[in-house]
């Protein structure tokens, strides 16, 4: 799509304030932004002018545009493997990244986990989502075996704990849907 040319008076009339010019791009633009602390008026202003991307409405669609309603939420345990530094340095290397974060590194370190991981996941996608859930596998299962939280077992017998479908109802919920579902006629 082409730039539109907007008037500097008529914008500067209408927004004159960094909360301003945020609440319009967030609530009007429909974009989905780090929290105001966060962002300078410097990257509000590259946004406007199509410098760096974020997350618009799905009319707009290009390669590098979602939806603000199909933003992707993932959620990242706070693991020393998917500290911010890593996340950051994984995510370096999609040049669609350097689109939708400032350009300075002092604004970068600012930004929320939450709202990288979920641009990372939006942007990058699939390759992303696989690369955490690695380092959660791999951290997990470290875990286990440092803390012995591993159960040895006869292999036919482990084979048929994976394909169970049994949930305990001792001392939980589910014995009371049990109960629920049990119905006594009166005659």
């Amino acid at each position: 799509m082409e730039p539109q040319f907007v008037n500097v008076a008529a914008f500067s009339s209408k927004f004159r304030t960094k909360r301003e010019i945020f609440t319009f791009l967030a609530v009007d633009g429909e974009a989905y932004l780090p929290p105001f602390e966060t962002v300078t008026v410097y990257f509000l202003k590259d946004i406007i002018q199509g410098q760096k991307k974020c997350k618009y409405p799905y009319f707009v669609l290009t390669s590098a545009v979602v939806s603000t309603h199909a933003v992707r939420h993932l959620p990242v345990p706070q693991y020393p493997n998917l500290s911010m530094e890593k996340i950051l340095d994984y995510l370096s290397q999609y040049e669609a990244m350097h689109l939708h974060m400032p350009s300075e590194r002092h604004e970068i370190v600012k930004l929320p986990r939450a709202w990288v991981i979920n641009v990372g996941a939006s942007v990058v996608g699939q390759p992303f989502v696989d690369w955490c859930g690695e380092r959660i596998k791999t951290r997990n299962t470290e875990m286990a075996r440092d803390r012995n939280l591993l159960i040895k077992m006869d292999p036919r017998l482990a084979a048929a704990f994976e394909r169970s479908t049994a949930v305990s109802v001792a001392n939980g919920s589910a014995a009371h849907m049990l109960k629920a579902q049990v119905s006594v006629v009166v005659i």
